[in-house]
């Protein structure tokens, strides 16, 4: 499989640099909307870090596979993108994205959370974090938020442009 520049650069506009900015927004607000008023934010609880990273890295994984998938679909669509000659057929990617996207987001997201929110708990509880003020919590969410989609979103963008390649190769 070869990404042609074009899918390259697709995935770098954006899956890295529009989502990353996106997504350090849409936590700002949330942190805002949700948060503005609690002094201390402490790490365990409903209302505490670990349940807020968690949350987060599994809803925005998920919706961002979604939106994202949306998003390189109706480029695809459209031949603003030429489709992927040579996707993988055998192997554990070609597996996944025969898969249906309900399911595909929802892997995603559960390895997300598992991969990389838990790790990030685990951090902040072996620095003997017990609560953050909130105006550290809210840029530790944005940066969280931003990071995240940093990380998950370009693989999203990969796996949507190889599953539209070969849904669109099954079709005509």
């Amino acid at each position: 499989m070869k990404i042609l520049p074009i899918h390259r650069n697709f995935i770098i506009i954006n899956q890295v640099i529009i989502a990353t900015v996106f997504n350090f927004f849409i936590n700002i607000g949330i942190a805002w909307l949700l948060y503005r008023q609690v002094e201390q934010i402490p790490l365990w609880g409903l209302k505490g870090i670990a349940m807020d990273t968690m949350a987060t890295a599994f809803v925005l994984t998920l919706l961002s596979y979604y939106y994202i998938t949306l998003s390189v679909w109706f480029t695809m669509k459209r031949k603003w993108l030429p489709i992927m000659e040579n996707y993988p057929t055998v192997g554990i990617v070609s597996k996944f994205i025969r898969l249906p996207i309900v399911v595909q987001g929802i892997i995603f997201a559960f390895l997300a959370s598992l991969l990389i929110g838990c790790p990030v708990i685990l951090f902040l509880f072996l620095t003997n974090t017990q609560s953050m003020p909130y105006g550290s919590f809210f840029w530790y969410k944005a940066i969280f938020g931003a990071a995240l989609s940093l990380i998950v979103s370009p693989p999203i963008g990969l796996l949507s442009i190889l599953d539209f390649s070969r849904r669109r190769k099954l079709i005509w």
